[in-house]
């Protein structure tokens, strides 16, 4: 067989392949052997046709059956020997196929790209750059405690000031439809409410009702509200505070597990130092990866950019649903949400490669008993059995794979660190 590679891309190939008539032949007669087991014409017993009958009434359908064996055969004895690696089927044309003549096609296909490995140990990170915790900052995250083990108690004889919470009614008008919400508990709370909405509801007293209209921006999130007016209807029903707990060693013991406040400052400093380190490690990670991806000169085939760029806009559009932006905004920038997802697409797929081949390079891989720890060190966290959240992920088709390509990538990740030139 001759197969002649050349190239239209560094990720695409054209393969001209010519396949001896002789090879054709065999496999002609490997077709009509198994077409003479299966045929059936009147007048003769299966598989006890004379093969001159076979080859006259079936000639068309054996030459079939012998190229669709034969084309998908040498075209990955052509890969191999080439050392190529395909990305999805190739698209075949030129096929031509005469009696005794040898088969000749020609085959398009897109591959993964052959590349030098840039310099990837040694890539120059500045060192950890950690502040620490201001006393202020301690506070506010010991507040936070006390804020999530608040009770509410009752409020008499003033009205409604901001950090309240009331239990009222709303009647909300859009639009000439009304909703009615009974029993509502609100946070009187600025940040938490339609702008505009605590400062009316500050100033009421209990059994009080109260009827106002309010603007909504047309950057309001709520793509239903946005630009429009809105009529309420408000009658306040009872009144509430916040009583925030004394921050005493007992409290500290129960939210902390220490035995005093002052061991709970240092509980909380150390938390937001960790936070912080674990940020600037992956920061650092970031840079290394972007150096790497910046000194890599390659491209990816088309259709993995495509794929990849599609999945991003995706993404792009639910985080943007998630967030409460509407469609219409967000269509508005569809160019550009393309533009970013294209590139960063580009450069996800090239990091993947690069790791690929890093791995390769390095002899880096996840053995069984690596993936046997991290099932029995999750399943420990989730409160199951190791062999249950195995089961779990072998149900999924690929799962387990796809986990051993995380793990895979995390080592990778961890070796780029360990030979970075951090100083």
């Amino acid at each position: 067989m001759e197969a002649i590679v050349e190239d239209l891309s560094q990720s695409k190939k054209l393969i001209r392949f010519s396949v001896p008539a002789e090879r054709v032949a065999g496999e002609i007669e490997a077709a009509l052997s198994q077409v003479k087991q299966t045929a059936s014409i009147k007048g003769f017993r299966p598989g006890h046709v004379p093969e001159r009958i076979l080859r006259a009434r079936f000639a068309e359908t054996i030459r079939s059956e012998a190229i669709s064996r034969l084309v998908p055969e040498v075209f990955r004895e052509a890969l191999a020997e080439n050392k190529l690696r395909p990305v999805g089927e190739p698209e075949v044309s030129d096929l031509k196929c005469e009696k005794d003549q040898p088969l000749t096609f020609t085959a398009t296909v897109e591959v993964l790209p052959e590349f030098e490995l840039p310099q990837y140990k040694g890539i120059r990170v500045v060192p950890l750059q950690v502040q620490p915790p201001s006393e202020q900052e301690i506070d506010e995250l010991v507040d936070s405690y006390r804020q999530s083990r608040a009770t509410l108690v009752p409020v008499e004889g003033r009205p409604v000031e901001l950090g309240d919470t009331i239990i009222c009614t709303i009647e909300q008008t859009l639009d000439g439809k009304t909703n009615t919400m009974k029993e509502r508990f609100v946070d009187v709370v600025e940040e938490q409410l339609m702008p505009g909405l605590a400062k009316e509801l500050v100033g009421m007293g209990v059994d009080g009702t109260k009827r106002f209209e309010l603007p909504v921006p047309d950057d309001y999130p709520g793509k239903d509200l946005a630009g429009k007016t809105v009529a309420y209807t408000v009658t306040v029903h009872e009144m509430k505070r916040k009583e925030l707990p004394e921050l005493t060693d007992e409290f500290a013991k129960e939210v902390g597990g220490v035995e005093s406040v002052e061991a709970l400052r240092h509980k909380v400093r150390d938390m937001i130092v960790s936070q912080r380190k674990a940020e600037e490690y992956r920061r650092q990670e970031r840079v290394v990866l972007d150096a790497l991806v910046d000194a890599a000169h390659f491209e990816v085939p088309e259709s993995l950019l495509k794929k990849q760029t599609e999945r991003n806009v995706m993404r792009t559009y639910q985080r943007a649903q998630y967030s409460g932006v509407p469609r219409e905004k967000v269509l508005e920038q569809h160019e550009e949400i393309v533009k970013n997802a294209s590139v960063a697409s580009g450069r996800q797929l090239k990091l993947t490669l690069l790791l690929e081949r890093i791995a390769e390079a390095e002899g880096i891989t996840v053995a069984d008993d690596e993936l046997d720890r991290w099932f029995k060190e999750t399943a420990a966290r989730r409160g199951t059995t190791s062999e249950k959240l195995r089961e779990l992920y072998e149900k999924q088709e690929g799962a387990v794979e796809s986990l051993r390509d995380e793990l895979l990538e995390d080592k990778l990740r961890a070796f780029l660190m360990g030979h970075a030139d951090i100083g």
